[in-house]
């Protein structure tokens, strides 16, 4: 009987073998025991961490201080250069002293009043022993009676100081004048002066956590004898840093400007050079302070057009010169900034016109220059001042949104290095800086200038 023979099943051949370009076998990697995760602790599915967050970082860093190198770099001015020209003849004032901070001209008494701290402007001033003083320049008048610089009138006048009647809060060793502004009560002419070395009485520090270190004193001018009169002294916790002040009538009323937010001199130096908005613009009411902006990069001075209800600052590091309207109930409020690429300091507005002049320092390397010189008593010993120039701008409309600029002075340092106070006197400029020189020059075309 024949064996019946089942289906034979073909030999199983074994696959081809897969190798990867490293030359490693692809079915032994398919068979090897998968390992857990050390992230989720599970076999498979698991996702590596992710560890680039760190670099986002590092980018991240590295571009913001890019950023800010780049933006200190422009702020240098290093290929700025200033080519001397000048509206007419100018002649030098004579016996000012070291140093003069601001001016104001009252065309009523045909005078300019003159602040001189001493011989270092931006330091607090709390340890120096130099005592300021207010001054004069008695101007004449020509046939029209309209005031008029004349080399008779280029010899300053030292204001002599006296208590007045009822005045206790005065230390005449600690005032180091700033600031001013003047105004009339009546037939009162009165003189408000930012002392920045203040009376030595701390005011409290408030919610800024500031404590006061400047002061506004209130004296009466004497025309007659030349004489101011302490009458009293305005002090707020608020009025921790100011610069200058200017008077919204004859009353106590006025605006202010704290320039720094710190105290110490050198802290003050990096907001100058870090362009930082810490500066206010604050109005005192005779009573209470209210902050109107506090967001300003290192303000310098304010003016006041009057006339047509206008408030300006000079930004000196943030290179711009701020305005603001005036309301009948006194809400102040920002209007427009005026772009200048260059340091304003002092500020003068033409009544007639409402023109605003601005005295600026163009090369801003210089001027850290200058400022670090001032701190550190000379020791730089730069060879050449810093360059100086008198810019004019005219409002082409009622809403100050637009305007020309035009740059009647400039000097390169030699003949008025770092210009800071500026007043424009019936088409004369008359100017003085962070040194012993002051300079006046007669405008040929004042039309133009």
């Amino acid at each position: 009987m024949a064996a019946v023979r089942g289906r034979q099943k073909p030999p199983t051949t074994p696959p081809p073998s897969i190798t990867s370009r490293s030359g490693t076998n692809a079915a032994s990697i398919i068979q090897a025991p998968v390992k857990r995760s050390p992230t989720t602790g599970s076999s498979g599915g698991g996702f590596a961490p992710f560890t680039g967050h760190r670099t986002l970082v590092k980018a991240g860093i590295v571009g913001v201080l890019g950023i800010g190198v780049i933006r200190f770099v422009l702020l240098l001015d290093l290929d700025k250069r200033v080519f001397n020209h000048k509206p007419g003849t100018c002649r030098g004032i004579r016996n000012l002293g070291p140093l003069s901070g601001d001016l104001e001209y009252v065309p009523d008494l045909a005078t300019v009043f003159i602040s001189q701290p001493g011989s270092r402007l931006f330091e607090p001033l709390n340890t120096s022993t130099y005592v300021g003083h207010i001054s004069i320049l008695k101007l004449e008048r020509n046939e029209k009676g309209e005031p008029e610089v004349t080399s008779d009138s280029l010899e300053p006048v030292k204001l002599r100081i006296e208590l007045g009647s009822g005045s206790t809060t005065f230390n005449r060793t600690r005032f180091l004048p700033m600031g001013l502004s003047v105004g009339t009560a009546g037939k009162r002419t009165l003189v408000y002066v930012v002392n920045a070395r203040g009376n030595g009485v701390a005011a409290g520090d408030g919610n800024g956590g500031h404590t006061t270190t400047t002061t506004v004193e209130v004296f009466t001018y004497m025309e007659k004898t030349g004489t101011l009169y302490h009458v009293k002294t305005i002090q707020h916790q608020s009025f921790h840093s100011l610069t200058d002040i200017a008077v919204l009538d004859g009353g106590n009323r006025f605006v202010a400007i704290n320039g720094f937010y710190f105290g110490n001199m050198y802290l003050r130096y990096g907001e100058l050079a870090m362009q930082l908005r810490s500066g206010d613009l604050v109005l005192y009411d005779g009573k209470n302070v209210k902050v109107i902006d506090n967001a300003i990069a290192s303000p310098m001075a304010v003016a006041l057009d009057k006339e047509r209800g206008y408030l300006y600052v000079s930004s000196f590091s943030g290179e711009t010169i701020k305005a603001y309207s005036i309301e009948q109930d006194l809400s102040i409020k920002h209007v427009t900034d005026v772009l200048l690429m260059s340091a304003p300091h002092g500020l003068s507005v033409d009544p007639k016109t409402g023109d605003v002049w601005t005295i600026a320092q163009p090369v801003m390397h210089q001027t850290l220059r200058q400022v670090w010189d001032v701190y550190t008593g000379g020791r730089l010993k730069r060879k050449t001042g810093t360059p100086s120039h008198v810019l004019r701008i005219r409002f082409q409309d009622e809403n100050r949104s637009s305007w020309v600029l035009t740059e009647p002075f400039a000097n390169d340092g030699t003949g008025l290095p770092g210009g800071t106070g500026l007043a424009v006197v019936t088409g004369t400029l008359v100017m003085t800086s962070a040194s012993k020189k002051a300079v006046v020059c007669e405008m040929n075309n004042y039309g133009i200038a």
